[in-house]
């Protein structure tokens, strides 16, 4: 944007500071000790703000995102908001991607209506929203396994002419997990063909977990084909989750056409491979040591 807008625009942000009625009060289930947001605000304005100076860094919006971002990542969901308000307070004004990872500290503390209060805030604001915000908020929802209220994120990205991404249905596709929704899952792998979204090995193989998961080794299996038909190539992981079914199902021959097929595909086996077939091999299988050298060759 031009120079005199993005300056209005950064001016109409800091002079709304950050609402305390948004802060946590209460300690996140992940930690196991309290504290409020305010024993951090002296953290942020001093020893993250000098360090900054002191490298030469002016404190702008993108160094305190990735500062939330860190926060969130270790589950100290009070700091994040306790950077959240500091910044505001000196006047320098969060953009999309730092809601977007104040978003994620939520989601990844599992407080799901501090995340929908944290987007509401933003769109008060005037904030917009990208996919990347939409898609961490039902990521958010896949976390506290509430897949309804992750669909009517969905809803609501359609509705703002947000596009959502192959990222975006895989959050989606883990909620149907989190809630066993397989019938749900393949319903949502369909809507993104319908939408020439073309789904992606972490896509396929959360769909494949599920199956494996809910005893539907057919599914499963029909599914690791159907990826492999359009192009897209199973990995070690999908073949592991497909491998651990059959050994739990003492699916035998099921368990060869799968080694035969990473053979094929040229994929590695690696240590979970090899704790996965451990009971197959503690009966000394001269097939299976067979087909294990047979991969190991033509990899």
């Amino acid at each position: 944007m031009p120079a005199g807008v993005e300056t209005t625009f950064a001016l109409r942000l800091s002079a709304r500071p950050f609402p305390p009625s948004l802060l946590p009060r209460a300690s996140c289930a992940a930690r196991t000790h309290t504290h409020t947001y305010t024993s951090y605000t002296p953290f942020c304005a001093t020893q993250v703000v000098q360090q900054m100076q002191q490298a030469g860094l002016r404190p702008n919006t993108a160094a305190f995102t990735s500062l939330i971002d860190a926060c969130g990542k270790s589950l100290d969901l009070e700091r994040a908001f306790g950077v959240m308000q500091y910044m505001t307070q000196i006047g320098v004004p969060p953009n999309t991607a730092t809601y977007t990872s104040l978003i994620d500290a939520c989601g990844r503390a599992q407080q799901l209506e501090q995340a929908f209060l944290v987007f509401e805030h933003m769109h008060q604001l005037g904030v917009s929203p990208n996919t990347a915000t939409f898609t961490t908020l039902i990521n958010a929802c896949a976390k506290c396994a509430n897949l309804e209220r992750a669909l009517a994120v969905l809803q609501m990205m359609y509705a703002s002419n947000v596009k959502p991404d192959n990222i975006t249905y895989t959050a989606l596709i883990n909620a149907c997990g989190r809630t066993q929704q397989v019938d749900r899952a393949f319903e949502l792998l369909a809507q993104m063909r319908q939408h020439s979204l073309q789904a992606n090995t972490v896509t396929y193989n959360a769909v494949i977990d599920m199956c494996c998961k809910a005893g539907d080794f057919n599914r499963a299996l029909a599914t690791m084909y159907q990826m492999w038909s359009v192009g897209v190539k199973p990995d070690v992981i999908t073949f592991n989750m497909l491998l651990q079914a059959c050994c739990k199902a003492d699916l035998e021959e099921q368990l060869y056409a799968l080694l035969a097929s990473m053979r094929e595909l040229h994929v590695v086996p690696n240590a979970v491979t090899m704790h996965v077939l451990a009971s197959k091999q503690s009966a000394n299988n001269p097939r299976l040591e067979q087909a294990l050298a047979a991969i190991r060759d033509a990899s």
